[in-house]
């Protein structure tokens, strides 16, 4: 439709659907610069040859904010870019996903997830620019869980096993104060079974193995020390229980086994030899039995001074200091010695 300016110069004109009318030229300048606005706004931002959503989302708003058509807009971008926006971002996207599946595939090799990797995980994630949604489906795709229910799960799971170990040396103190060497030994065994390098402070594993150790060595000392008192070796038994009784005070019956060995090594105790002469044999041997000694009747011999029946000699002599429980040999008087006189009836007469 035309119509004609008051000083006659012509103007195509159209009525819009609302039944408003405008230029058309005019429409096509606005046009014209509503492309070459959007033209230069994507190629400034595809000066470093990528694009990233936020970029995108900007470009999307500038296209409707200029009224530039959608299918104007994807023209546009293609000559720019090589091609629109959408695809761009569906193929950075692709790449994006394929490197961090790629990196959660690695992390998840030995089927397990240590904090320092699941921290680089994200970092990458935030570095690709990937959604917390695009991440979650990647990990669980590969891991069955997302990173964060797994670093969760761990944590639980860690503390759990950090208590268990917590309880098990809590045992491991109390059977050391007990003294109970083995018991000690064999609670670090269910530890180490769990974590080898569990501290242990307070030095109970190394404390109760000497302390076995020495128990030990206390008990093949005892056994050797009971040997040498069958064969009546009493200085070894002698020295085997004492040195268990430095190792282990109280251990067994090694005091009263000391107390034997020292008896019989201990000399005998001495005792003056009483004067018996003039007693008689009952009467010396009674002397001697309460003085410690015992009593040997050696031989008689005739006297005319000491009657029958008492002493006149002895060995050792009276006064000598023996060792208590030695024999006193005595010699005792059989009388005045007599002599047989023939009978001389009628000697003389003949």
């Amino acid at each position: 439709m035309y119509d004609t300016l008051e000083w006659g110069t012509p103007v195509l004109y159209m009525r819009s659907p609302d039944g408003r009318l405008f230029d058309i030229k005019k429409e096509e300048t606005v046009e014209k610069e509503s492309f070459r606005r959007y033209r230069e706004y994507v190629q400034t931002s595809w000066t470093h040859g990528e694009l990233r959503e936020k970029e995108a989302k900007e470009l999307k708003e500038f296209a409707n904010e200029l009224k530039v058509p959608p299918s104007a807009a994807a023209d546009i971008e293609s000559e720019v870019m090589g091609e629109t926006k959408e695809a761009i971002l569906e193929r950075r996207e692709q790449a994006v996903k394929e490197n961090y599946r790629k990196a959660v595939e690695a992390a998840w090799t030995d089927h397990d997830l240590s904090n320092a990797e699941a921290a680089q995980l994200h970092a990458l994630s935030t570095e690709l620019d990937l959604s917390p949604n695009a991440a979650a489906d990647i990990e669980r795709k590969f891991m069955d869980d997302t990173v964060e229910a797994i670093i969760q799960r761990q944590t639980g799971e860690e503390e759990r096993r950090r208590r268990h170990l917590k309880e098990l040396y809590d045992r491991a103190r109390r059977s050391h104060q007990n003294q109970e060497w083995e018991a000690v030994g064999d609670v670090f065994e269910q530890i180490h079974s769990e974590d080898q390098n569990y501290p242990d402070p307070e030095g109970l594993l190394a404390s109760s193995s000497d302390a076995l150790e020495q128990e030990q060595r206390a008990a093949d000392l005892y056994d050797r020390g009971q040997r040498h008192i069958k064969t009546e070796e009493w200085q070894q038994a002698l020295e085997c229980f004492e040195e268990v009784q430095r190792l282990e005070p109280g251990f067994r019956e090694t005091e009263e086994l000391l107390s034997r060995v020292r008896r019989e090594l201990a000399p005998p105790p001495t005792v003056v030899v009483s004067d018996l002469s003039g007693q008689a044999v009952s009467q010396a041997r009674h002397t001697l039995v309460s003085g410690g000694l015992r009593l040997r009747v050696q031989k008689e011999r005739p006297s005319d001074i000491v009657p029958e029946g008492q002493i006149i000699g002895q060995s050792p002599a009276a006064g000598r200091e023996v060792q208590s429980g030695t024999s006193v040999s005595v010699t005792v008087s059989s009388g005045p010695l007599t002599v047989e006189v023939p009978d001389l009836v009628g000697t003389l007469h003949e």
